[in-house]
């Protein structure tokens, strides 16, 4: 678990996309609605099987979106930038934000609707926490919400362990072993239930690569060795519709770095090995389209990439840099992605930290790009604090929902909607 350096914080929703509107100011209440039955209407989240958007709207111009600040609303939450935080993709009129408490090793979910009005909340306690300290956290939201997250059970020994945020005393054990198993990555599983992988290997190191299935009931499969020495620094996991894509990036004090995708059948067995790139890469993030998987990461120091592969294999879109800062100090920091209306939503951070410390403050910024590799030019969507995490992203009807931190300690939540014409 990384450590916090910044004294404050800001959690931010933004409402990214195509259809115009505004908003009127000042936090905004409603009455609690059950949100998990909201969720589990959704024919969105109906389906483990696949990632692929139900509906495709047409793509909106790269370079036409444009920002509309919303009201703000007061949060006392400590926000853990880089811990665990995702939505519910419900439907059109609004969507739910999932995230986990730092400090309190609690759960919260917040309701906006389509406008960024806070709706709704509710919260609960993380399971794993009495089996001891607990990791980063990824969420899969689908009918049941779904987290996994190492478990330190010694010094140099952590589990890695799959729970329900809706009953505690699900837990169940994906790999224990005296090893160092860390960095896991979820996502919905073919027939049901959740596939995960992780890094695992002797402390301090993680070298290795594992993958396993956890059915509905809760009964995880023999773990997978993917990789052996692949020594990943930022990986992650998609359904497609004939297994499993896992990307990762070698770690960046290796002299062979390389930006890798691995083909998995749903037997959990790898089928493909591409390399796409051997330069400097880092902190990939995948996306499913309905012929491929598009791939962001950090390119460099100070560039954002982009590529894009074939669920046979086949590169679609070769290794390409979208943007690169232009300041000296200036270092891109992890990637997020979405596939939505035909195109991508990358969002990042640029910061200014080097060695000697932080000037200035992080920018969170996002971008859209064609499946070809064609982007406009970033939008800014904020800036706070020196550090912050590139936002979450979800569909929220013709629009592209997203929240970030930024630091630590949190005091207003800030929203807002980014629109393009038609």
């Amino acid at each position: 678990m990384k450590s916090l350096k910044c004294r404050q914080a800001i959690a931010a929703l933004m409402l990214l996309g195509c259809a115009g509107g505004s908003a009127g100011d000042g936090p905004q209440s409603a009455p609690v609605v059950d949100l998990k039955a909201a969720a589990s209407a959704s024919p969105v989240l109906a389906s483990a099987e696949a990632q692929v958007p139900p509906r495709v709207e047409p793509p909106c111009g790269v370079d036409a979106i444009r920002a509309v600040r919303l009201a703000s609303a007061p949060s006392k939450t400590w926000h853990p930038p880089h811990d665990g935080m995702a939505f519910v993709h419900i439907d059109s009129a609004g969507a739910t934000l999932v995230y986990t408490v730092y400090d309190l090793d609690d759960w919260q979910a917040a309701r906006v609707d389509a406008e960024g009005k806070a709706t709704s909340s509710r919260k609960g306690k993380l399971g794993v926490v009495r089996l001891g300290q607990r990791g980063r956290v990824d969420f899969h939201l689908g009918t049941r919400w779904m987290y996994v997250s190492p478990v330190y059970v010694g010094k140099q020994n952590a589990d890695i362990m799959l729970g329900d945020l809706d009953d505690p005393k699900f837990v169940t054990v994906l790999h224990k072993s005296p090893s160092l198993d860390n960095e896991p990555v979820m996502t919905g599983a073919h027939g049901g239930g959740w596939a995960v992988a992780w890094q695992s290997g002797v402390y301090p190191q993680s070298p290795n690569l594992f993958m396993s299935v956890v059915s509905a009931q809760g009964n995880a499969g023999t773990p997978q060795q993917l990789a052996a020495n692949a020594n990943p620094e930022g990986v992650d996991l998609v359904t497609t519709p004939t297994g499993y894509g896992v990307v990762y990036t070698r770690s960046s004090v290796e002299r062979d770095t390389a930006l890798v995708v691995m083909l998995v059948n749903k037997k959990v067995r790898v089928v493909k090995r591409v390399v796409l790139s051997k330069q400097r890469t880092l902190w990939p993030a995948a996306a499913v389209a309905p012929d491929s998987i598009g791939i962001a990461y950090r390119a460099g120091h100070n560039a954002v990439g982009f590529a894009r592969v074939g669920f046979d294999g086949r590169v679609l879109s070769a290794p390409k840099t979208l943007w690169k800062a232009t300041g000296h100090l200036e270092r891109v920091g992890r990637t997020s992605i979405l596939y939505h209306r035909g195109q991508y939503w990358i969002g990042f951070v640029v910061s200014n930290c080097h060695m000697h410390g932080c000037e200035g403050n992080a920018r969170v910024m996002v971008l859209a790009a064609t499946p070809a590799g064609k982007a406009g030019q970033p939008l800014f969507l904020g800036s706070r604090g020196f550090h912050a995490v590139s936002p979450s992203l979800g569909r929220l009807g013709k629009d592209v929902i997203a929240a970030w931190y930024h630091g630590g300690v949190s005091t207003p939540v800030f929203r807002s909607r980014v629109t393009c014409p038609e």
